[in-house]
C-alpha cells in the first residue's frame, strides 16, 4: 500500500503550470516532510514558481529543478539527471519513490482521415508515449536499488478509454 507518511523521492513531469503543478503542491501537503521533489518541465520560471508553493508549506522539502524537453526523448539524458539527483541528496531511508507522467499536449484535434502526416504523429508519439517509456527505464533502473516501493502514476482522462470524435490522436496515445 502506498504510505505518504515515509520518505519518499518524487518526481513530476509537466510541473510547471497546471495539474502537474497542483500534483506537486497537494503532495506537499501529504507527503513526509523529509521527501524530495524533482520536477521536470520546459520553462525554469514555472518549475520555480512550482518550487515556492512547495516550499511555502514546508521549507524542509529538497526541491530539485531540472528543464527539460520531453518532447525529444533521450534515456541518457534521463539517466543523468537520475544520476544528479541521487548524488544531491540523502537517499537513506527512502521508502517509495513516485513518478507522475504528466506533461504532454492533447494533438491535432481532427478527423482521423486527415491526419496524414506522419512528423505529427511522431511529435505526439515522442511527447506523450516514448518520453515516458524512457523515463520509466531510467526510474526502475536507477531508483530500484534505493527505494523499496516504486509508483509510476500516468495522467489520463476519460479519453483514455472512451473514443470521442476528432481525439484520435490524444485516445490513442493515453
Amino acid at each position: 500500500a502506498v504510505s505518504f507518511s515515509k520518505k519518499s523521492l518524487v518526481f513530476i513531469t509537466g510541473a510547471s503550470k497546471g495539474i502537474g503543478q497542483s500534483i506537486a503542491v497537494e503532495l506537499s501537503r501529504k507527503i513526509n516532510p523529509n521527501s524530495t521533489f524533482v520536477l521536470l518541465a520546459r520553462s525554469e520560471g514555472g518549475l520555480r514558481d512550482t518550487q515556492k508553493l512547495i516550499q511555502e508549506v514546508n521549507k524542509s522539502f529538497t526541491v530539485l529543478t531540472y528543464v527539460t524537453d520531453l518532447s525529444r526523448p533521450q534515456l541518457d539524458e534521463y539517466n543523468a539527471i537520475i544520476h544528479k539527483v541521487l548524488g544531491s541528496i540523502d537517499s537513506s531511508g527512502i521508502e517509495f519513490a513516485y513518478i507522475f507522467h504528466n506533461a504532454g499536449y492533447i494533438g491535432t484535434l481532427d478527423k482521423t482521415v486527415e491526419l496524414t502526416d506522419l512528423k505529427t504523429w511522431r511529435e505526439y508519439y515522442d511527447l506523450n508515449l516514448f518520453s515516458a517509456i524512457l523515463l520509466n527505464t531510467a526510474f526502475i533502473k536507477n531508483i530500484r536499488p534505493v527505494a523499496a516501493q516504486l509508483v509510476i502514476v500516468n495522467i489520463t482522462s476519460i479519453c483514455g478509454s472512451l473514443p470521442f470524435a476528432d481525439m484520435s490522436m490524444y485516445g490513442s496515445g493515453k
